[in-house]
C-alpha cells in the first residue's frame, strides 16, 4: 500500500490519498484501528512525502449497517482509535482529515469529554484539534454546530456532488449537497473565518482533499469519481472507472480510484494496496465540463 502511495506521488503528481479504515466494507473481518500499528507502515509514508489522508469507508455489505451508516460509523470509530491510541506522538506531522464532519463524535462531545476526564488524559477538545474534518454535512443548522464544536481552524471546505445529497431540499431551493451557500449563511463565521474554511487550508497541504467522493463499489458496472481540486471552477475532473478490474482516462487511475484494486488493476485477492488518491494535475483524456 505504501509502495503504491510513494509511486503515485513520487511519478504520478498525487498530493493525497482515501484511507479507507475497512476495505473489507463489512464482509469479513475488519483489519485494527485506525490507532493501530498495522497502520504505521501508511503513517510513515505520508509523513516522508507531506501529504495527508482522507478518511472515508465505501459501502457496507452488512444487512445492519446501511450505505450511509457505515460512513459515519466508521469515521466515529477512527476518530476513537486515533485518539485514544500513540499514532500523533509518533506522527506529530500526520495530516488525517475525517469526512462527513466527524462522524457522530461532534454531536456526542459530552460523552468523550467525559471520558478524557475519567481517565485522566487530555481535555477531549484538545485531543480532537489533532484532526481535520470536511464539511460534507448537508444542513446549515448541522454545520452550524460542527464549526462551534470543532474550530474553524480545523475544517476545510468539502462536498459530493453528484452524491447521497444530490436531490432538491424543499427548505433551501438547493441541493443538499450545495454547501458553500451553507456554510455563507452562518452569520457568526467572519470573513476570515470563510477565508480558513474554503482556502486557507491550502497552505497546510491539505488541498487534496479539499473535495473527494468515490461511488459505490459495484462489480461489473461503471464506478464513476468525481474529485475536486480547490480550483475546481476552472479544472473540474470525472474519472470514470469500467466494469471489474477496470479501466480509466488517464494513466494508472484505475488501480487508485477503488480501494480494493491492487496496482495492476484487478481484483484478485482483494488486496488493500490500492489507496484513492487526489491529484492536482488532471491525467490525460480527462474531460472538462
Amino acid at each position: 500500500m505504501h509502495c503504491e502511495l510513494e509511486r503515485c506521488v513520487k511519478d504520478l503528481g498525487f498530493v493525497g490519498c482515501l484511507l479507507n479504515p475497512d476495505p473489507t466494507e463489512g464482509e469479513e473481518q475488519a483489519p485494527p484501528g485506525l490507532g493501530d500499528r498495522f497502520w504505521y507502515p501508511l503513517y510513515e509514508k505520508l509523513v516522508e512525502l507531506d501529504v495527508p489522508a482522507l478518511i472515508h469507508s465505501t459501502s457496507s455489505c452488512d444487512p445492519r449497517e446501511s450505505y450511509t451508516l457505515k460512513f459515519i460509523n466508521e469515521e466515529s470509530i477512527a476518530i476513537v482509535s486515533l485518539l485514544d491510541s500513540a499514532v500523533f506522538d509518533d506522527f506529530p506531522t500526520l495530516k488525517l482529515v475525517v469526512s462527513h464532519g466527524g462522524g457522530a463524535i461532534p454531536y456526542q462531545m459530552g460523552r468523550f469529554r467525559a471520558w478524557a476526564v475519567r481517565r485522566r488524559q487530555r481535555p477531549f477538545d484538545e485531543q480532537i484539534r489533532r484532526l481535520y474534518f470536511d464539511t460534507c454535512n448537508y444542513s446549515a443548522e448541522a454545520l452550524d454546530f460542527q464549526l462551534r464544536i470543532l474550530g474553524v481552524d480545523n475544517c476545510l471546505f468539502g462536498t459530493e456532488r453528484p452524491g447521497t445529497g444530490t436531490i432538491l431540499c424543499g427548505h433551501t431551493g438547493r441541493d443538499f449537497d450545495d454547501l458553500k451557500p451553507a456554510i455563507e449563511s452562518i452569520a457568526w463565521l467572519t470573513a476570515e473565518d470563510r477565508h480558513k474554511i474554503f482556502e486557507g487550508k491550502l497552505s497546510q497541504g491539505l488541498h487534496a482533499c479539499i473535495s473527494i467522493y468515490l461511488f459505490k463499489r459495484s462489480a461489473g458496472c461503471t464506478r464513476p469519481a468525481l474529485m475536486e481540486a480547490p480550483d475546481a471552477h476552472k479544472t473540474r475532473q470525472r474519472i470514470d472507472v469500467q466494469g471489474r478490474g477496470g479501466s480509466a482516462h488517464g494513466k494508472g487511475a484505475a488501480a487508485l480510484l477503488d480501494p480494493w484494486l491492487s496496482p495492476r488493476g484487478d481484483t484478485a485477492g482483494r488486496q488493500w494496496s490500492g489507496p484513492c488518491i487526489a491529484s492536482r494535475r488532471a491525467p490525460r483524456g480527462l474531460a472538462k465540463p
